[in-house]
């Protein structure tokens, strides 16, 4: 039985719609996690975080990031057990009827989504 997931993105990751994290060779993403509800609370997503962590700096990545519904507090939780420092947060509001984002930086930095976006890779099927 599947109990957790996470991802581990290398190029670009999704973060706000239409505003990519836009990674730097070096850099990883881990993003897109989720826990079974029956194994919540078991500290099976930090030790996945921490394992992800090892291997992304045995690949040689220097930087790692995440992101994190600041409302979540378990989730918040477990990342910062996990080892994990604030970069930056954000809030954004999409319009409603808008196609646009409007992101306001409250703390720290966020070049990661501000970069130039390159093109993302196709999906193969």
């Amino acid at each position: 039985m599947l109990a957790h997931i996470n991802w581990t993105c290398l190029d670009w990751a999704e973060a706000p719609p239409g505003m990519p994290i836009v990674l730097d060779p070096c850099d990883v993403c881990m993003t897109d996690t989720f826990t079974l509800p029956a194994w919540r609370g078991e500290g099976i997503h930090e030790a996945v975080l921490r394992e992800m962590l090892r291997r992304a700096a045995r690949a040689g990545n220097h930087r790692a990031f995440t992101l994190v519904d600041v409302e979540n507090a378990r989730s918040r939780g477990g990342v910062l057990r996990a080892g994990w420092q604030t970069y930056g947060v954000a809030f954004y509001i999409k319009p409603r009827g808008s196609e646009r984002i409007l992101l306001f930086r409250l703390h720290g930095r966020l070049d990661p989504i501000l970069r130039p976006a390159r093109d993302k890779p196709e999906a193969s099927l």
